[in-house]
């Protein structure tokens, strides 16, 4: 059986980086909560999303605690060297692979030399992965944001990588719908291919390890990098 971490990925981060004062920029923020993890450290927050109903979502469920601007990894919308950290949570595969050397070339002009860049990805495999697999095979995607990671730590001269971490989260899913209700909320271009891979959602569900509460429980491995800017 994999051996699952007991760490989140914001610990991971808290554990690396010291997060009181700094200013923080969250690509790919979400509906927030990790941003105001961060808050909650200490940081000053700026969240990142999309259009403007993730941001509308985000700043109704955390108000003042974090800041949220609409926007796209490769045109960010702030000057030089604004921030101390740049986040990056399952967020650099959603970036269109044509635009990764742009996104990352922002990143680094957004974030202040000496400033870090901390990037978590899935791997293309996994229990979790396979259970999404129907509604979205994000195979080649996950794959080139894993080869960008490689790239970035192998010799790219704006960041020098500090820690590479290899490790499996384990995620509980009490009911299919939420799950999926949450899946096409991260990309509602999902919605459109739902009814056609419904039952094979159920099925894999269905089929998933349970905890003694009968919990579907499902692993998924990841790599996480803190990268120094140079």
């Amino acid at each position: 059986m994999t051996e699952v971490s007991p760490l989140s990925h914001f610990d991971r981060l808290s554990r690396l980086v010291p997060l009181s004062g700094c200013d923080v920029l969250d690509i790919g923020a979400g509906d927030g909560a990790t941003a105001a993890r961060m808050a909650d450290a200490g940081a000053r927050v700026t969240g990142l999303e999309v259009d403007a109903a993730r941001v509308a979502l985000a700043t109704a469920q955390h108000g003042s605690k974090i800041t949220m601007r609409e926007g796209r990894a490769e045109a960010l919308p702030f000057p030089d060297a604004a921030f101390d950290l740049a986040t990056l949570f399952f967020s650099l595969h959603h970036v269109p692979v044509p635009v990764h050397g742009a996104a990352l070339a922002e990143v680094s002009r957004v974030v202040r030399p000496g400033g870090q860049v901390f990037i978590v990805e899935p791997l293309p495999e996994g229990p979790m992965f396979e259970l999404v697999r129907p509604l979205d095979d994000e195979t080649v995607v996950r794959e080139a944001a894993q080869a960008r990671l490689a790239a970035m730590a192998g010799g790219d001269p704006r960041f020098a990588l500090i820690v590479r971490e290899a490790y499996t989260t384990e995620r509980r899913i009490p009911e299919l719908q939420g799950f999926i209700d949450r899946l096409v909320g991260v990309d509602p271009a999902r919605a459109a291919r739902l009814p056609a891979v419904q039952d094979a959602l159920a099925a894999r569900y269905a089929a998933a390890p349970r905890d003694a509460t009968g919990t579907a429980v499902l692993t998924q491995p990841c790599v996480a990098c803190l990268f120094g800017r140079v």
